[in-house]
């Protein structure tokens, strides 16, 4: 799991090349290519876990699966399913900040060499001295830092950004908002998102959950879920395989006649003196 946020998308290339494809299928492989994209390589060709992701039936991302591979969109190899041009574009990518990063590198090496002439040209008693504490400046580090354009930030991004969404979820829906991202709740955000593929993968399964009514209080109890209950590895396995998909039966009317709200109401009104 890379945790790559982002990554070149040609709109107008993937228009053109989707011509011939349904709004499912279309759906389905922009999906996958968010993954392979997020894992920097080849995804699993797991039925289950991309009808989770998809937020489709095994069934039916078999049928999406086969037609996206006889389209030419995926590719099945050993297990795994890939795109030929994603493939040569995150190689790209890869060459590039490698380069960028060795460019950094290198100039900051130089830098700190010129550093340490300069001040062998002065005083040298203290020629040794001012080289060690040049070399221990921090210039030289952070310009092969700021250089290394790395595209796989930091795990503890991208379970920042999988907390921050599931509040825009949490909003939208109803559920209960996580204020503090716990170690308890990092540890569980980094299991989950290693369950689903990363980012596009947590952001699917919680806009699944979000269009549940089950997750959406319509329960017996009115319950909603919090950000701890799609933590647990169990309740998160059953929502990718659409245990929660289902939508509840409405409720039997009531044995007892309907109250006439309009009576109702005019009575209230002339009991507290208001005119009609």
């Amino acid at each position: 799991m890379s945790g790559r946020p982002w990554y070149k998308r040609y709109g107008a290339d993937f228009v053109h090349g989707c011509l011939g494809l349904t709004l499912e299928e279309k759906g389905a492989y922009s999906l996958c290519l968010d993954l392979i994209y997020d894992r920097g390589g080849p995804i699993p060709d797991d039925a289950r876990w991309l009808a989770g992701v998809c937020g489709v039936s095994v069934r039916k991302w078999s049928a999406l699966r086969g037609r996206l591979i006889d389209a030419g969109k995926l590719v099945e190899t050993g297990g795994r399913l890939s795109n030929t041009r994603a493939e040569k574009e995150i190689e790209t990518a890869a060459k590039t900040s490698q380069k960028l990063a060795e460019s950094g590198a290198k100039g900051g090496f130089n830098r700190a060499v010129n550093a340490a002439s300069s001040i062998n040209n002065n005083d040298l008693d203290e020629a040794s001295l001012k080289h060690t504490r040049i070399n221990q400046k921090p210039d030289a580090r952070e310009d092969i830092s700021d250089t290394d354009v790395s595209v796989s930030p930091p795990a503890s991004l991208e379970i920042s950004e999988a907390f921050q969404f599931y509040n825009v979820v949490a909003d939208k829906v109803g559920w209960p908002k996580a204020d503090r991202l716990t170690a308890t709740r990092k540890s569980g955000l980094k299991a989950r998102l290693a369950d689903c593929g990363g980012s596009a993968g947590w952001r699917a399964a919680l806009e699944r959950a979000g269009a549940s009514s089950f997750l959406s209080g319509d329960n017996d109890r009115g319950w909603k879920p919090n950000i701890d209950f799609f933590l647990q590895a169990k309740s998160f396995t059953k929502l990718l395989e659409g245990a929660y998909d289902r939508t509840v039966q409405p409720r039997a009317s009531p044995s007892w006649a309907p109250v006439d709200t309009k009576a109702a109401l005019e009575r209230a009104m002339a009991k507290a003196g208001i005119q009609t």
